[in-house]
């Protein structure tokens, strides 16, 4: 054990942060338990940048260390310090990301038709960007759960509601995503139908956007 301990100790001299952390898990998991491996477990992750599975891994310090553990206060500080870094970090995109796309009224030419085709391509490519951001999240998501899976346990080193919060975002913003392909698609083609077909009186189409849904009107 005693050699476990020198070489976690080496690895943070060496800031080869997940190599300690590994180590430190090790020697947390006993038997019997002990929590303050646990906790420099922790701070090994937090240092080696990765503050969602650190602040799971403080979390889980807390529960097990007693209340007099030395490094108790330090787990609480890093913390609040985790949860200031993430309180400013960048906001999700919101509902109304996606442009506007609107139409106007009759027109007199086939210029209205062919910007109207323009303008539902450019939602289709956005929304489909869209789509493949909330994509790759989900997937980051999986990946930081993989990793943040403390070995030998079923138990995962992040925040149970932190994770339902970004998966619940991740969900919303890919099915607005696919909505605004869908009605940018759906625009397009209405455009193209417009500018192609014989003259006859002018239809009008309208395209909006609301914080969870989309709308497509028009009228031949």
């Amino acid at each position: 054990m005693a050699q476990q301990v020198a070489s976690a100790q080496d690895a943070m001299r060496d800031k080869q942060y997940m190599v300690a952390a590994e180590l430190f898990a090790a020697l947390a998991k006993g038997p019997p338990e002990r929590p303050q491996y646990l906790f420099r477990q922790a701070k090994a992750v937090y240092l080696g940048g990765d503050v969602v599975a650190a602040d799971g891994l403080f979390e889980l310090y807390l529960q097990r260390a007693p209340a007099d553990a030395t490094d108790r206060a330090e787990a609480q500080g890093l913390r609040k310090q985790i949860a200031a870094t993430r309180g400013t970090a960048k906001p999700a995109p919101a509902a109304t990301a996606l442009p506007v796309v609107a139409a106007p009224a009759p027109a007199k030419s086939k210029a209205t038709a062919w910007a109207l085709v323009a303008g539902g391509a450019a939602v289709a490519v956005a929304g489909g960007l869209w789509w493949q951001s909330a994509l790759s999240d989900s997937q980051g998501l999986q990946k930081r759960l993989d990793d943040a899976k403390i070995p030998g346990t079923s138990t995962y080193a992040l925040s149970a509601a932190n994770v339902e919060a970004e998966n619940d975002t991740n969900i919303r913003n890919g099915l607005l995503g696919a909505a605004g392909t869908a009605v940018g698609l759906a625009a397009a083609g209405v455009g193209l139908w417009w500018a192609l077909r014989p003259e006859r009186a002018e239809p009008s189409v309208a395209i909006a956007f609301a914080p969870r849904s989309a709308l497509l009107q028009w009228r031949f």
